[in-house]
Formats: C-alpha cells, structure tokens, sequence
C-alpha cells in the first residue's frame, strides 16, 4: 500500500505554538542544490525558505525583510566571503536570529579562510541527521547571533572542530573577543 507524505497546505514550523511561521534564508550558489533544499526544508514544514545565490542579494534580502528573519543557512565554503558579511550584518540586527553553516563536512571547508562568529552550528549534509531536523532544533534553541554574543559563550550545538575554527575554544566556553573584531585571522 502507497504512503501519503502529502501535508496539509497550513502546516508551518512555528517558532512558538502561537506565532508565525518560522522565516529562514538560505545562501546556495549552486542552483540545483539550492531547490534540492528548498524542496526538503519546505516540505518538513519550513514553508518556502528565500534562497539566494550570494552575498549581495543575501544583504538585499535582509534589508528587505528586516527582523523578520529566524534562521540564516551559510554553504561552506564561500567563494566570496559570503559568510563573513552577512555575519556582521546579522550581528547588528535587534532580533534573535540564528546563523548556520552548511556543506559536506570536508576538511578544505575548515581550512578557508571566513568569520562567521556568532554560528550556532555546521550542518553536515551528508550525515545521517538531516538539515530539517538541525533546522527545527537551532529553531527552538536559544543560540541566536545575539545570545553568544551576550554570552561570549561557544554554542554547545556546535562541533568541536568547527567551535576551534571559528570561535578558538571548545562549545560550552567562553572565547575571546578580538574573535568578532573583521580584521581577525579565523581559520575556519
């Protein structure tokens, strides 16, 4: 017998029970990937994620939306410093948004050189726990760009390798300041 994996038109990821759909941006370069998970955060409950292709619209697309933004998803590597800017852009944003890197978890991707202080997490997409369900958890976190900052904490919902790299401490320590000054050398 068939399964139905048909959803019902107004089922949506909610931050809380009774506020709006959660609001997710995705920066993907590569066209076919970026529909892949659209297509997969979409049909998880995430409605249509705003998918763009760099840095520049990414930035256009969160003045547009301003502090309606709740999750911002980064593919890693960057070719243009993608990741860097749009943290410093997120960083000054009022509300508790969360920022993410994604990719396949290559050792080349630790070894670029981009600043994405305040990320809560790398999400290995070629791992057995998907992008949705790190999506849904960083959702009901309380790792937004504003609380680490606040905090000077390392996510504990970040990897110890990725936490070295962009954070220099392990998750759940603290880590220096001059670690969100632009000019500092990060190795992620």
């Amino acid at each position: 017998m068939p399964r139905n994996d048909a959803r019902p038109e107004d089922w949506r990821r909610r931050l809380r029970a009774d506020g709006p759909p959660a609001r997710l941006l995705l920066i993907e370069p590569n066209a076919a990937t970026a529909a892949l998970l659209r297509g997969v955060l979409a049909w998880h409950g995430f409605g249509g994620p705003e998918v763009v292709a760099d840095a520049e619209e990414a930035l256009d697309v969160l003045g547009a939306l301003s502090q309606r933004v709740d999750l911002v998803l980064v593919s890693l590597p960057t070719h243009d410093d993608a990741g860097a800017r749009v943290a410093d852009v997120l960083r000054r944003c009022r509300s508790p948004v969360r920022l993410a890197g994604y990719g396949g978890a290559l050792a080349s991707e630790l070894a670029r050189p981009t600043r994405l202080a305040g990320a809560a997490a790398y999400i290995d997409v070629l791992a057995r726990r998907g992008i949705a369900r790190w999506t849904h958890e960083l959702l009901a976190s309380p790792w937004s760009i504003r609380h680490i900052l606040k905090t000077s904490l390392v996510p504990p919902t970040l990897d110890a390798a990725w936490a070295r790299a962009i954070y220099g401490a392990l998750p759940g320590k603290p880590f220096a300041a001059d670690r969100l000054d632009a000019a500092h050398p990060s190795t992620l």
